[in-house]
């Protein structure tokens, strides 16, 4: 079994327990668009952005694979929010 394929198990394992792990809903979402399963990312990388709507790092990774899939108005509004959250966080520090 590959690197990814044994990370995908495990993402799949954290999710099967707790369904609403956000950092394994992002990654798994980021791994399945590193595999070019783009409309499938779309799935976790979306629940996760749902639990966190102002996260720069789910807005942007979601954001990357919308103009893929030719969702590109839906990037770059979520490109612009990533980015205006990440700015707004670095402000705080």
């Amino acid at each position: 079994m590959g690197l990814l394929a044994e990370a995908e198990q495990h993402y799949r394992q954290v999710l099967d327990l707790t369904p609403r792990h956000v950092e394994a809903q992002h990654l798994f979402g980021v791994l399945q668009a590193q595999q070019s399963r783009l409309p499938e990312a779309l799935r976790p990388d979306g629940a996760a952005l749902r639990a966190r709507p102002d996260s720069p790092v789910v807005l942007s990774d979601y954001g990357l694979v919308l103009p893929e899939l030719e969702r590109n108005e839906e990037a770059a509004r979520d490109l612009r929010q990533g980015t205006g959250a990440a700015a707004g966080s670095m402000r705080r520090r």
